[in-house]
This record gives structure tokens, C-alpha cells and sequence, in this order.
């Protein structure tokens, strides 16, 4: 069996299974406890998705690590036991935090996460983490506890002490499960580290934010960044514009250094401040280094797959939890795939949902995987909670969106997940898989083209240069990239997501429109390639202050790049609101020109976006679905829905999901006889008239 071929082509389906806390915690009886401790209801949704042919399961496995040298598989085995003894043909693949547990922890306060406000002496740390410790959740620290601003957590990622003891667990557990009766049903191992065990700093999502990690290691390990960047430590301080005080923690920037309401474009780019642009590429690192490691560890005791969370580029503060450095795992050859939970904004029926990471990037090189731990209406019975579908109709449509996007996406692969619990647990929810499963096998073994002329471009290497406090990124809020790309995604045609770096590989004389999202550092090379290789018929939609840095700053960046000239604008922050986002963007003007014809203005008569040629320039991003369809019909693109309208397909079918109500002619692509699968009509025109309503889904496959 191919274990690569089988994770690459067939779904895979999470339960709570196995859920831990973390640190984990025990009852009277010496047993670890799970946040479900009755599994009945679980272990019967996976029965029901192996009954619809779903073979690859997956859930939380703990590690066995529980202390100082000391290793307990009871709770190992009984997660091993409750799903893989289902079936003899059920295929697992084990999600497995490799964080420090509690024991560690406080024999090895040096080695642990300590936040800005926390003390520096070994038995204050100590204190703290025994305070805090009841508190803790799946977070790895105490994420609602009056800390303050002291918070203490679980291990470094900069601690070489840890690396160590954890791959030793890792290796110790994988030599228990390979050489134990389930060996052969394991397809593959997911491994990950940090909050969640999603391999993102302690502290990136908490409020009040925790930003950065000044723990006594961490300072350390910085420090040695800095030498082999700069040569001496003294280097590092004159370029950083501080004293060095002999103590490692002073080089790394505060939090309200790097995360401000900005008071210029000079400030907001990070002209002056290169120590927070080392620290962000520091945190990067690491966090992209130890998940090397530990995916080395696992090739140590097995080929089979193994991959990770990462690429969290649509997420809150992606330079702060360490998600930057995404080249440098599509480059290990360690790592098999990559992962992000979907798009947790705009992701109900009616909306285009999406993926957190750069997932069509990812795809290039190695497997991307998608989880999608979309709720169904059972859930809504069950959590009251909007973020749910309100009926079995509505769970269906967000089911065919999800398959849709991800088969269109080059072939993504995902998981259902169940995070509420017991969101499938329903005969009615289950009875919508058999036809999503004969549509994935059919899918998969049909040679894909795409037939998409419409890229969205995402930079990470921008985000080094931009201060983080701005909501350009938003996660499971609004930010300013998220509405562009949801509101793109629903412009009656498909489009492709890609890095700013792919660009030098991809074929961009297919794209008839490019909308970059935060192409703020754009270097010589790339400009080059640009011009030498986009079509001159190709629109470029350009945001705010694209190409102010190469990497240098300066206004006449933004020129040379786009054609239009930019300047500070003196209004209120309020003209960069056009999604109804809370931004704290410096604003700017668009400056009259030759050519540069003006398309919309603020109040006082101001450019706010204007084009010159075959570029446009918005100073304050605020199109919605409409705009952008308008635009990409003039640039030439087929357009195959009204908008607002998600549209995700490939030469293999078209998938159409309609945000609104509407009367519209949907394009179904080649001539020829079309099936719509979830109502299984059949029309043999190839352009049809009907209504679209709102939160439905209809899919056409030729026949």
C-alpha cells in the first residue's frame, strides 16, 4: 500500500477522539484525562464515514511524554485502540503535540516561554508557572488568567533542550505504534508544537496580545542570531538604534515597539526599526527549524508521510506566532505536506469560505492539506452559535463549497473535522456523503487543467516590513486582505491565490487579471521579471503603497512599480475603511500624473484609486464582488456567474455557490450535455438562465 498515493487522493475524516489538554492532567486514578471522556458518540461518526468510504481517519494522539524521562502509552493505546479496531481497513493518521509537560516545565525554567512583564530569576519563574498552571488550556498558557502581563508557558522554541527530549518522545512513541498491532493501519503522522499544537508562538492569539517570546533561552538563542547576522552582539545594538546592556533580552523589541498605531508610512514600514524586522525573521526560523526537526526525527523510525500546521498567512499577527518562513519547509525534504485550518471569516453558506494558508502555493511542491472543521446545523442545535449552517441545506452547501475549492485548487487534499463533537453525529448529515465521495473518486483520476485567469497574490515577505497592529491580516476577525480575497473569490469567477515568490515560475500569461494584496517589498528582481513576463493585456491591481520597499523604502518605489505616484494624505484615518475594518493604516493620496486617470476620490476631491495603463492603484482597497467582476470582464476574463457568486472548478466541472438572491445565466464551459449533481438535472445548454438563490450550491459535471 502507498501510503503517499492514499493520503495525496482520499479524504480523511478528525474526531475529538483522543483530545487532551495540554499541559495533560490526571484523575485520582493515574489515568491522563481527555476533554471527552465518552467516545460512543465519536467512534460512531467514524464508523458512518468508513461506512461512506472514507478510509483515513485522524485524531489527537498523545505523545506519552508525561514527565521528567518518564513515559505513559495507556492513553496512546486507547485512542489506537478505539479507532483502529473499527476496522482492519481503517487507515489513521495521528496528530501528535510534541509540547513539554508540566514536570519538564518546572525542572527546566530556563528553557520556557516567558512573556515580557515576566521575572528573569529561575524561582520567581518557578512561582509564576505553579500559579498559572491551573489555568492552562490547549493554549499551552493561561490564556483568560489576570496575569499581569506575566504570563509564563510551556517550552521555548528556541530551547535546544527541548528539541532534544521531544524528539527523543517522539522517537520512543513512534517505536511503540510502529512495532505495536496497528502499525499497519497508520497512514501517516502529523506532528506539531506551540499553541494548539499548531506551531505558532505562545501568545499570538490571546488578548491582551503576548507578543514575542523573552524567555532566558530565547533571549539567548537571538542573541546568537544577531552575532551571525551582524558579527557582534555590539553590531546588532548600533543597527537596532539601542544601548546593549550586557543582557541578551534588550535585543528584542518590545511589543509596543513592534505592534502601534502607526504615525506615518515611515513608521508603518519600518523604516527605522530594523530590530523588529530581525526579531519577526527570528521567530520564523526557529518555528520553521523545529518542525524540521522533528519531521527528520520521524523519517529516523519511518518513510510514511509526515507533515504540519503552517502557512498561516489570512491568520491574525502571522509574523508574530512565526509563519513566515514557509519557503523554508516547501524546501525540506523531510516535510510532506502542510496544513492550515480553513478560512474561519466569511465561511458560512453564502460566503466563499477559504483556507488560512497559502494552500495553492503549498500544492506546488508538496501536499497541501485542508481542514475544515466547518460546523453543521447539528452543531447550531447544539452550541446555539451563528457560525453554524441553520439547516441540513445549508450544511450541504458548505460541504460541495469546500470539496469544490479544494479538487480546483490543483488537488488539495483535507479533513473533515469535527472540533464542536458530534456535528455529524446525524443519519440525515451522513446520507449527503455518499455522492460527495463518488464525485471525489471521479475527480481525482480525471487530468486537471485549470481554466482560471484570475490571481490573487499574497506576499509573506512583506509582512517582515509592516508594522503588525494595522489589521491588514485578520484571522478569525475582519482585516483588510481578508475582505479583498473573499470579496474577489465571489466575483462570478475562479481565481487562484498564490505567494508574490511563485511568480517566477508560474505561467502569468494566463492570467488576463492580478490583484496583489500586499506587494510592499518588491526587489529589483522581481520587478524585472514582472515586466518582462506579465502580459501587457494583463490588469494589476495594485494596494496601497505596493512597492514601497526593494527592499529600501522610499515613495518613488511605489512609481517606478505601478506608474502612479503616492504621498501622505492628511484626512482621518476613516477614508482606509471601505470594508468597515478598524484599521490604523497611515493614509495616503494618489498624486495627479500623465495618464493617470482617476476613478474614485475622497470627499475633499483627493485620489484614492486611480489607473494608469494596464495598472491600478487603490490607496484605500474597498471593491467589492460587483467591482471586481466589472474589472475583470474589461480585462477579458470568462465570466461564468453573476456576482456575487463563488465560483471554484477546472476543466472537470464547475462549482457555483451564490451569495444572493438573483436571476442570472451561469456558464457550464464546454458545449455538451451537463448534469447538476445535487438536484441531478440535466441541461443541454451551455450557458443557462435560472435563479440563484442565496446559500445554495450547484455543481456541473459534463456528462
Amino acid at each position: 500500500m502507498d501510503k503517499h498515493h492514499i493520503l495525496w487522493t482520499e479524504p480523511v475524516f478528525w474526531s475529538r477522539i483522543g483530545f487532551a489538554e495540554d499541559p495533560i492532567k490526571y484523575d485520582e486514578h493515574g489515568n491522563i484525562l481527555f476533554k471527552d471522556e465518552e467516545w460512543a458518540d465519536y467512534i460512531a461518526e467514524h464508523r458512518a464515514f468508513f461506512k461512506a468510504g472514507v478510509r483515513i481517519h485522524t485524531s489527537i494522539l498523545h505523545n506519552g511524554w508525561v514527565g521528567v524521562d518518564r513515559y505513559d502509552y495507556r492513553g496512546v493505546d486507547r485512542t489506537l485502540q478505539a479507532i483502529c479496531s473499527i476496522s482492519p481497513e481503517i487507515l489513521y493518521m495521528p496528530r501528535i503535540k510534541l509540547n513539554a509537560p508540566a514536570e519538564w516545565c518546572l525542572q527546566n525554567p530556563e528553557e520556557i516561554y516567558l512573556s515580557q512583564q515576566s521575572p528573569r530569576e529561575v524561582e520567581e519563574i518557578k512561582k509564576v508557572f505553579q500559579a498559572q498552571l491551573p489555568h492552562f488550556s490547549t493554549g499551552g498558557l493561561a490564556w483568560d488568567y489576570d496575569d499581569r502581563g506575566c504570563a509564563v508557558g510551556l517550552q521555548s522554541f528556541c530551547s535546544e533542550k527541548w528539541l532534544q527530549d521531544a524528539a527523543h518522545a517522539l522517537e520512543k512513541l513512534l517505536e511503540h505504534i510502529e512495532s505495536g498491532p496497528y502499525a499497519k493501519q497508520i497512514v501517516g503522522y502529523h506532528i506539531g508544537f506551540g499553541m494548539c499544537a499548531e506551531n505558532s508562538v505562545w501568545g499570538g492569539w490571546v488578548a491582551p496580545r503576548r507578543f514575542g517570546d523573552f524567555g532566558i533561552c530565547a533571549a539567548k538563542k537571538f542573541e546568537a542570531y544577531c552575532k551571525a547576522k551582524y558579527g557582534t552582539v555590539e553590531e546588532a545594538a548600533q543597527r537596532f538604534g539601542i544601548q546593549y546592556t550586557g543582557d541578551p533580552v534588550c535585543l528584542i523589541p518590545s511589543i509596543e515597539k513592534r505592534c502601534h498605531a502607526p504615525a506615518s508610512l515611515h513608521d508603518y514600514f519600518r523604516n527605522d526599526d530594523e530590530q523588529s524586522i530581525m526579531y519577526a525573521r527570528f521567530l520564523s526560523s526557529i518555528t520553521a527549524d523545529a518542525i524540521c526537526y522533528f519531521a527528520k526525527s520521524v523519517k529516523l523510525i519511518t518513510d510514511k508521510p509526515v507533515g504540519a500546521f503552517y502557512s498561516y498567512l489570512f491568520s491574525s499577527y502571522p509574523a508574530q506566532i512565526g509563519h513566515l518562513a514557509i519557503q523554508n519547509l516547501i524546501d525540506c525534504q523531510d516535510v510532506d505536506f502542510l496544513s492550515s485550518p480553513k478560512m474561519y471569516y466569511r465561511s458560512n453558506p453564502g460566503q466563499p469560505g477559504g483556507a488560512q494558508g497559502m494552500s495553492c502555493s503549498v500544492q506546488r511542491k508538496k501536499l497541501w492539506m485542508d481542514e475544515l472543521d466547518n460546523g453543521t446545523h447539528i452543531g447550531r442545535h447544539i452550541h446555539r452559535d451563528e457560525f453554524y449552517p441553520a439547516c441540513l441545506e445549508e450544511t450541504r452547501t458548505v460541504l460541495w463549497r469546500e470539496v469544490c475549492k479544494n479538487l480546483s485548487w490543483n488537488n488539495q487534499n483535507f479533513w473533515w473535522m469535527d472540533l464542536g463533537g458530534r456535528w455529524y453525529n446525524d443519519e440525515r448529515v451522513m446520507e449527503l456523503f455518499p455522492p460527495l465521495m463518488d464525485f471525489i473518486r471521479k475527480m481525482r483520476y480525471i487530468p486537471r487543467k485549470s481554466i482560471t485567469e484570475i490571481l490573487f497574490v499574497v506576499d509573506e515577505e512583506s509582512l517582515y516590513y509592516q508594522n503588525e497592529d494595522s489589521h491588514m491580516m485578520g484571522g478569525h476577525h475582519t482585516g483588510i486582505v481578508n475582505e479583498m480575497a473573499a470579496e474577489l473569490l465571489l466575483c462570478g469567477a475562479p481565481v487562484e491565490q498564490y505567494r508574490l515568490c511563485d511568480l517566477m515560475e508560474l505561467d502569468l500569461k494566463k492570467y488576463r487579471m492580478i490583484v496583489f494584496a500586499n506587494a510592499f517589498c518588491v526587489d529589483e528582481k522581481m520587478r524585472a521579471h514582472l515586466k518582462n513576463h506579465l502580459s501587457p493585456e494583463t490588469l494589476c491591481i495594485w494596494h496601497y503603497a505596493a512597492g514601497i520597499r526593494r527592499p529600501e523604502y522610499a515613495l518613488e518605489n511605489v512609481q517606478d512599480l505601478t506608474g502612479m505616484a503616492i504621498a501622505p494624505y492628511s484626512a482621518d484615518f476613516s477614508v482606509n475603511n471601505g470594508y468597515d475594518v478598524e484599521v490604523k493604516l497611515p493614509p495616503i493620496q494618489i498624486l495627479p500624473g500623465e495618464k493617470v486617470e482617476v476613478l474614485k476620490q475622497y470627499t475633499d476631491g483627493a485620489i484614492q484609486t486611480a489607473r494608469k495603463g494596464n495598472h491600478l492603484l487603490c490607496a484605500s482597497m474597498d471593491f467589492r464582488a460587483k467591482d471586481f467582476a466589472d474589472l475583470a470582464e474589461k480585462a477579458g476574463c470568462r465570466m461564468y456567474a453573476p456576482a456575487p457568486c463563488a465560483v471554484y472548478g477546472d476543466n472537470r466541472f464547475l462549482g457555483f455557490f451564490p451569495a444572493e438572491d438573483q436571476e442570472g445565466r451561469l456558464d457550464l464551459g464546454e458545449n455538451g450535455v451537463h448534469e447538476e449533481l445535487i438536484s441531478k438535472s440535466r441541461y443541454t445548454q451551455d450557458f443557462i438562465s435560472m435563479h440563484l438563490k442565496a446559500k445554495d450550491g450547484m455543481v456541473f459535471v459534463r456528462v
